[in-house]
């Protein structure tokens, strides 16, 4: 089910209003095999979001958080979400229950980011 995976990813590609630079993910994919293909996606989508971010679009600290957490970047992920902590950005009152971060909830910088948030206990 890989390339309907690819071939779903490429359509939400085609949708987006700000595309990163990177070739199509479906030629990615014939070429080096789906994970490549989303490898090169999100290095690019956090190109993007840097850029964003050094603009001044506080928005991305979660975006930038996610991303690098969906490629196993878990100090940079965390780093992000205590920015986005000290930026009292809104989201972040689900961090203890949001999916997106599960690979980062045995790390310890984690569990201090959610005792400081007060969303778990000490």
């Amino acid at each position: 089910m890989l390339k309907q995976a690819a071939e779903t990813w490429q359509s939400y590609e085609n949708e987006e209003d700000q595309k990163p630079q990177v070739p199509p993910f479906m030629e990615t994919y014939e070429r080096r095999g789906f994970a490549a293909a989303r490898q090169e996606y999100l290095e690019a989508r956090i190109r993007l979001g840097e850029e964003k971010f050094k603009r001044g679009v506080q928005w991305e600290k979660l975006n930038l958080a996610y991303l690098n957490a969906m490629l196993g970047r878990k100090k940079q992920a965390i780093n992000y979400l205590q920015l986005a902590y000290a930026a009292h950005l809104t989201p972040l009152v689900n961090l203890k229950v949001d999916s997106r971060f599960e690979t980062l909830r045995s790390e310890r910088e984690f569990q201090e980011l959610l005792k400081n948030m007060r969303l778990v206990e000490e």
